[in-house]
């Protein structure tokens, strides 16, 4: 029997739709953070910064984990809106990877020619942002995987997914969910919602691309408070109860090129290498979680905002060295140690909203 959410709130939403979503336009572009190249939307040299800016009292996934991380990092990144000029290569990557995974699904096939047309323009168009030969590097090495990892996942999963899931939507974002006991809201976007076609559940799947899968990654997903606050704003705004998350893990090739090789002949070597062991890169897990884990999540949500506001109000923004290189060199660590002098801040552009990925979900 499929439950409902309960409350007052619930009861005023319709229940989730069963058709699968279709959209007028294609879901290639602009759809995920850094899918394009995000400085035609916004300031594309600072030279002063302004006022701290959380007027809105909106909270992403996004925005949380880089507070809880690094206060500094969140000021530096949400309060000013500043975020590295040209292209971040593994939000390049994870866009258009999400972007090819929406497309596959909601129209219930994947055509690799035109895959490659979409790709090779999407590469062309982000190395005329790239700002130095690094990020260039990046972009490059990115499209190679790209154009192997996701031909192969199509082969591997697509008509078995098909066969044993309605796709109710794809890339679909919420509107701002109160949190309870605050003046704030919750945002984001979840990557798939699916009905299990033998039971009729409703599941969150979650898409995700990275460097490595380890037992350390396994291990941490059931207290993911990214997924729980997706179930949780989920049950709010659709007023139906979740009752499964998939993950849906890919990890990147680390096939380089060699001497001599072309770019067609590496592409076809990395997608072969996806072919022949598709379990070393392509990883999934239904993770448990009981209601009390999105009580938690909940609880947790109100206790961040309440340290958020203290830190608004005191103005103390203090840095967590720990963070400065875990990911490579923190973007923002000219910022922490010289200063917002004129010289650093051409380093960054300002984003013309906080969450630039969900700009129109308000």
């Amino acid at each position: 029997m499929r439950r409902k959410a309960t409350g007052k709130k619930a009861a005023r939403r319709k229940p989730v739709a069963k058709k699968k979503v279709t959209r007028a336009r294609a879901p290639a572009k602009s759809k995920r953070k850094n899918a394009g190249p995000a400085d035609l939307t916004s300031k594309k040299i600072v030279t002063a910064l302004g006022e701290v800016d959380f007027e809105h009292k909106t909270i992403t996934n996004s925005m949380r984990g880089t507070l809880e991380n690094c206060l500094a990092k969140g000021f530096w990144e949400y309060g000013h809106r500043l975020a590295q000029r040209g292209i971040v290569d593994y939000f390049w990557v994870g866009g258009i990877a999400h972007a090819e995974w929406e497309r596959m699904y909601e129209r219930a096939k994947f055509l690799k020619k035109p895959f490659l047309k979409r790709l090779d323009a999407e590469t062309r168009e982000a190395l005329k942002h790239c700002i130095n030969e690094d990020q260039t590097d990046k972009v490059w090495k990115g499209s190679a995987m790209l154009g192997g990892m996701i031909p192969a996942y199509a082969e591997y999963y697509l008509a078995r997914d098909l066969d044993e899931y309605e796709v109710v939507a794809t890339e679909c974002k919420f509107p701002p969910i109160p949190i309870p006991g605050t003046d704030w809201s919750y945002m984001g976007m979840r990557d798939m919602l699916v009905r299990e076609r033998s039971s009729g559940q409703l599941g969150l799947w979650e898409n995700k691309t990275t460097g490595q899968i380890d037992a350390g990654y396994v291990a941490r997903l059931p207290l993911d408070f990214q997924i729980l606050g997706y179930v949780w704003a989920t049950e709010q705004h659709d007023g139906e109860e979740v009752d499964f998350i998939e993950y849906n893990v890919a990890q990147k090739s680390r096939l380089r090129g060699r001497q001599g090789e072309t770019f067609g002949a590496l592409l076809d070597r990395i997608e072969a290498d996806y072919r022949t062991d598709p379990t070393k890169y392509f990883y999934r897990e239904r993770v448990p979680f009981d209601r009390s884990s999105i009580d938690r999540f909940t609880h947790q949500l109100g206790l961040f905002v309440s340290k958020l506001e203290w830190v608004l109000k005191n103005g103390i923004w203090t840095q967590n060295t720990n963070q400065c290189t875990i990911r490579g060199i923190c973007p923002y660590m000219p910022l922490c140690l010289g200063g917002p002098t004129k010289a650093n801040l051409s380093m960054y552009r300002q984003k013309a909203v906080a969450h630039e990925e969900l700009e129109d979900a308000a």
